[in-house]
């Protein structure tokens, strides 16, 4: 659940590229090319995965074009010098269903930009 933007450059290197990275882009694999870090890592149920990976399997199995609608909800982010990390939950609503999703994005200011450089997923359990 990328989320370019939440974190605010180190203290004297400027503002962040604003390339935000909505809910809606998280599935085009163009917009995630120079925001994934060439060393990103993606763990998921199957294993833990690399950028090129990530993006040939999206570029293989774009996903399908549906009305659901998302939102962040409970996010928290936290920076450390060049480190950032984002927390939070996407909720994702679709033909009367809720899907609620928690991810931890890790960010790197590198080369006056925040590149993400970890992410991971997992479905929320319901109550």
């Amino acid at each position: 659940m990328i989320q370019v933007g939440a974190c605010q450059p180190p203290k004297g290197r400027g503002r962040t590229n604003r390339q935000n990275l909505t809910l809606k882009s998280e599935d085009d694999p163009a917009a995630l090319e120079s925001i994934l870090a060439p060393d990103f890592l993606h763990v998921v149920g199957a294993g833990i995965i690399t950028k090129d990976e990530q993006l040939e399997y999206m570029r293989k199995n774009p996903a399908p074009h549906t009305n659901e609608q998302k939102h962040f909800d409970d996010m928290h982010v936290r920076v450390y010098g060049n480190v950032g990390i984002v927390s939070g939950e996407v909720v994702s609503t679709d033909k009367g269903s809720t899907r609620r999703t928690l991810f931890t994005d890790v960010f790197a200011y590198r080369d006056g930009k925040w590149q993400a450089v970890s992410a991971q997923e997992l479905p929320r359990k319901t109550p």
